[in-house]
């Protein structure tokens, strides 16, 4: 009966988390605070990797008084967890692998990390989701079709016809996707914004019109101009952009102003770092992550080597929970021009979005000063069509400084979380010199 007890805690869980949207600043601080420093002191008791890392950098866990020193603590950055033996540490003292349930994820390293989840740490992150969901206005009898690389495991209650909901494989080939999709008509959406667009083409192209879903969530993408115009044009719905790590879980959403990403902020604790200090308003920094109740595996002061900017002021809808300005993408997806400036992700697609649509382009940067731009040959067949050549100048507007070369390509695959890489750079946040 144990599925019993972790629902009837992720229950009430759910109702403390639901309160909290309405903390007062000084409240939420505190919060923080009392986790901050629970989960410090467990790592340094109870995760060897913990205790020699940040003995080594000279870090006295022992004496840490909270978010007061918050900067005392080293960051922590992926490529330290690449070793398989460092992985090891990482996993807390006398823990039983096969009670727990586990995530890989790869991130930019190509490297895989599993991430160990025990059953509280589970319902932690289900009641954190059931929120943001419940803010969206979310009913237990609602429907949801979720596009996923695999399938997700059904929570008991859903049998009972509770919160049902479906899972479409992306590798499936779109006409199955479509029947299905169709059959369903989902309440809830859920999906990379590559497989928004996806199905959302497949509907146009085929010429049904489908039950609208109440909700559209964006999770694993950015959520970008391109995508939203679409979902909202095929499924007349508005799309809402989730924020998560699989390393973490879900830091962060937005609301119905869609002006920025609502975080978490009581359950993680998250930092804009622009080299080595707190980020600016409108500056440019790395998103830094602590997860504060993780306890198997958890990730202080992480560095996600995603790209965010700071809100400049709070969010009109009323909830106290910290924003977000934007998340721009990851800083390996960034173009760095001649006068050290650093363009996103989410600036170029939204910029190009009404010249070339997603999937159909790359822009590519590995040497300084030139950027390629590469377009699918099939939908584009000369270099120096007036078309091909109007993309390249409207890219040059954004990209003011560099050399834009075009080329064109054969069709390209989405990753295996069925991703659209459009912006990929060797050169990055490295050689503008920003970093966490």
């Amino acid at each position: 009966m144990t599925w019993v007890f972790e629902t009837v805690r992720t229950f009430f869980l759910l109702q403390r988390l639901r309160a909290n949207v309405h903390l007062t600043p000084a409240a939420l601080r505190s919060t923080q605070d009392r986790l901050l420093r629970e989960v410090v002191a467990h790592a340094y008791q109870n995760i060897p990797f913990y205790r020699r890392f940040w003995d080594e950098a000279g870090f006295d866990a022992l004496s840490f008084r909270g978010l007061d020193e918050l900067g005392k603590i080293p960051i922590l950055n992926r490529d330290v967890l690449d070793d398989p033996e460092r992985q090891e540490a990482f996993l807390q003292r006398g823990i039983e692998p096969e009670q727990c349930t586990f995530v890989d994820t790869t991130g930019t390293s190509g490297k895989t990390l599993r991430i160990w989840k025990q059953p509280r740490e589970e319902g932690i992150r289900r009641a954190v989701g059931l929120r943001i969901w419940l803010e969206h206005g979310f009913r237990w009898h609602f429907s949801t079709v979720d596009f996923q690389r695999t399938a997700g495991t059904s929570h008991f209650l859903q049998h009972f016809g509770i919160a049902p909901k479906t899972w479409i494989l992306c590798d499936v080939p779109v006409p199955g996707q479509l029947q299905r999709f169709l059959a369903i008509k989902a309440d809830v959406v859920v999906g990379t914004a590559t497989a928004l667009r996806r199905i959302c083409h497949a509907i146009e192209e085929a010429g049904v019109r489908p039950k609208p879903p109440r909700i559209v969530f964006c999770a694993g993408e950015i959520p970008d101009e391109e995508t939203r115009h679409v979902v909202r044009r095929v499924l007349f719905s508005e799309m809402f952009g989730i924020y998560g790590q699989s390393e973490v879980g879900y830091v962060a959403w937005q609301c119905e102003q869609r002006e920025g990403f609502h975080i978490n902020a009581d359950t993680h604790l998250v930092e804009v770092m622009r080299n080595g200090k707190p980020a600016g308003t409108g500056e440019l920094g790395h998103i830094v992550l602590t997860d504060l109740y993780a306890r198997t595996m958890p990730f202080i002061r992480y560095d996600t080597k995603d790209l965010a900017m700071p809100a400049k002021e709070p969010c009109g809808c009323g909830r106290s929970l910290p924003v977000l300005g934007s998340i721009e993408g990851r800083a390996s997806g960034s173009i760095v021009c001649p006068d050290r400036r650093l363009v996103t992700t989410r600036a170029i697609v939204n910029h190009m979005w009404e010249v070339l649509r997603l999937g159909e382009y790359r822009v590519i940067q590995d040497e300084e000063g030139t950027v390629r731009l590469q377009i699918i040959s099939k939908t584009r067949v000369d270099v120096e069509s007036r078309e091909v050549k109007s993309a390249s100048a409207h890219l040059g507007k954004l990209l003011h400084g560099l050399r834009i070369h075009v080329e064109l390509a054969g069709p390209w695959q989405s990753d295996q979380a069925w991703k659209t890489h459009t912006v990929i750079s060797t050169v990055g946040a490295q050689s503008a010199r920003l970093r966490a």
